[in-house]
């Protein structure tokens, strides 16, 4: 399940984004923020069936929202290493 992979990469990327004197810095803060925005479209969802459609779909609930480009360019930047990451550790099938 999404959520599932979520929480995963959430707490891998805690000790990967530590700032040397071991504080969180502002990229956690920014995956939650997006992650509780995928959380609640597609939480439930199998993780294997989150594609580009669905991507689509959080990007166009960022842009109603009145986020700036940048910002969802950002955000959209943090789903897809999300993805990548679970993929790279095999807790979803690569697709071809």
């Amino acid at each position: 399940m999404v959520v599932e992979l979520l929480a995963r990469y959430l707490r891998f990327a805690i000790e990967y984004y530590r700032k040397p004197d071991e504080k969180q810095n502002h990229e956690i803060a920014d995956l939650r923020t997006v992650s509780d925005r995928v959380r609640a479209l597609y939480g439930c969802e199998p993780a294997d069936e989150f594609g580009p459609k669905s991507l689509k779909a959080v990007r166009a609930g960022m842009i109603q929202a009145g986020w700036s480009r940048k910002s969802i360019t950002k955000q959209v930047g943090r789903i897809r290493r999300t993805f990548k990451w679970c993929t790279e550790e095999e807790l979803i099938p690569a697709t071809s």
